[in-house]
């Protein structure tokens, strides 16, 4: 009975020696994984919140992207008079929308426009651009001063 039981312990001790050799390597890696996960749970996670900027649309754009500057001397040698005066006249109006038109910061989108005339030698051209749910307006005043 006594070499019975040196044999049982003979192949429980290979026995613990095979897992013990085993369960090392297992439980060194997996606390190497969990220990990379933590890290980038709760320390990575922190540093990169810092540098996170709220993300720029490509379609948020402010009213001086979309539509141009105009100059007054681009239109000059279209002032219409009348009984001596300058007045805008049909001519420069058109050329005004036109030039705006083609010089749009977007080729997306639908615009529209409206023209009011305070005066003869004043009136309000009034568009609006519209892409999707995005909708931007722009005002310009057109006046001519008398001599």
């Amino acid at each position: 009975m006594n070499r019975m039981n040196k044999k049982i312990i003979n192949l429980l001790k290979n026995n613990f020696n095979r897992i013990l050799l085993i369960s090392i390597p297992v439980i060194t890696i997996s606390s190497i994984i969990s220990s990379y996960f933590i890290y980038l749970k709760y320390f990575k996670k922190e540093k990169s919140e810092e540098k996170i900027l709220p993300p720029e649309k490509e379609d948020e754009k402010e009213d001086t992207e979309i539509f141009p500057e105009i100059k007054s001397i681009d239109f000059y040698d279209l002032i219409d008079f009348e009984n001596g005066s300058p007045i805008i006249g049909d001519r420069m109006i058109a050329a005004i929308i036109k030039d705006i038109v083609t010089r749009l910061g977007t080729s997306l989108g639908d615009i529209s426009f409206y023209i009011t005339e305070k005066t003869n030698r004043e009136k309000l051209i009034f568009f609006k651009w519209i892409n999707d749910k995005k909708e931007l307006k722009k005002t310009y005043i057109i006046s001519i001063n008398a001599l």
